[in-house]
């Protein structure tokens, strides 16, 4: 296999998946490209990287292009109920005067997980529909989750999933809602499992469904992305959603300045972005969230530390890669540390000062612990 690509042929190879796939990959992740180009020249039975480097510049990709770099390109880390107070907001203040709503029109609910990978979100929030929701089946409730990797969607159809991905999760809701196999495999139970459907989609391109969502969650996704592209997604999320629908992100993506179109709904540990509309029919969000989490806390931290630890042994193998340290920092600020997310952050910028949401969420956090410092030292001067 030929290795000679050249700088200007991978900074183009960059660019395409960059507008194709929305993942921006600087000079510091070119080695991923590269892994990347001698994997496609292997499978098409090529002798030279740069000539399958420039095969694929020149003819338009489809979604099985895509797929084949998503495959080399995804992670795929994911649990049921990740960010517990976030569900909680929508469990207990988002979705029931939506339902109340609802109940007295049409009686349907659409609820999008984009970027779902192997399907935890969105069995998840078949879940929290059903709880929410006793008559269901008078209901016409949908719950789409959509990938670029063909391979996590086949796995989230399949609805069976080992005991890591329920780190975190009560017994009585596994039992509720979920079948045990055998002792390291659970299966979704019917009910919440016929709410789900799952498709192909790039957040790239404009929406598969004609039918406006009233919830979208798309979390650790745009993170990847450049400024331009998070603001194409953004914009292709925002039209797929209904007037005052509700968009989600992570928290390490919330602070940044894509979200035109969009007004800030703010609770303590979460923040959602409302497709702003000249009126709306939902009534508005109490102030306040109630602490259902509490009880869980216990659990839910232990979850956190051991998602924590895991990443940091990846980043002991390999500390270049910038997008464990944006992960890292995810689950950090996640497990409310927010100096260590921080630091995570300015790690993955000095690799890739390209990822424009990072250096977003590293301002927000920044700004965030100088208000707090800040705070402190007028304290103790009062004192």
């Amino acid at each position: 296999m030929t290795h000679r690509v050249g700088d200007a042929l991978i900074r183009a190879f960059s660019d395409k998946v960059a507008a194709q796939m929305g993942m921006r990959f600087g000079a510091n992740r070119h080695d991923v490209l590269l892994r990347a180009a001698n994997a496609l020249a292997q499978r098409a039975g090529a002798t030279c990287e740069a000539r399958e480097i420039q095969q694929w510049l020149v003819r338009p990709w489809n979604p099985a292009d895509i797929q084949s770099l998503a495959e080399l390109f995804s992670v795929g880390e994911t649990y049921f109920f990740r960010d517990p107070a976030a569900f909680d907001i929508l469990e207990h203040e988002l979705l029931p005067p939506m339902i109340v709503q609802r109940r007295e029109s049409t009686r349907r609910l659409r609820v999008w997980s984009a970027g779902c990978s192997t399907g935890e979100e969105a069995y998840s929030l078949a879940v929290m529909l059903s709880r929410l929701i006793p008559d269901h089946a008078q209901w016409d409730i949908e719950v789409w989750g959509t990938d670029i990797h063909m391979g996590f969607l086949a796995r989230a159809r399949e609805a069976t999933y080992g005991d890591w991905s329920f780190r975190g999760v009560p017994d009585l809701v596994r039992e509720q809602y979920f079948h045990r196999l055998d002792a390291d495999r659970l299966l979704v139970k019917d009910l919440p499992r016929t709410m789900v459907r799952f498709e192909y989609a790039n957040v790239m391109e404009p929406p598969l469904s004609a039918q406006p969502f009233d919830i979208i969650l798309c979390r650790n996704v745009l993170i990847y992305f450049g400024r331009q592209q998070a603001r194409q997604a953004v914009a292709h999320l925002r039209g797929a959603l209904a007037d005052g629908g509700l968009l989600l992100v992570a928290p390490t993506e919330a602070g940044a300045r894509c979200f035109d179109g969009f007004e800030a709904v703010r609770y303590p540990n979460a923040l959602f972005h409302r497709k702003a509309a000249l009126s709306s029919d939902l009534p508005a969000p109490p102030a306040r969230l109630r602490p259902d989490t509490a009880r869980l806390k216990p659990a839910l931290d232990r979850s956190l530390d051991d998602a924590i630890s895991r990443c940091e042994a990846a980043l002991a193998r390999d500390k270049l890669d910038a997008a464990l340290h944006v992960q890292h920092a995810a689950l950090l600020e996640e497990a409310h540390r927010p100096e260590q997310a921080r630091d995570a952050l300015r790690r993955a910028l000095f690799l890739e000062p390209e990822l424009t949401l990072a250096r977003s969420a590293l301002q927000r956090l920044s700004d965030q612990l100088g208000h707090r410092h800040g705070r402190h030292r007028s304290h103790e001067v009062a004192q």
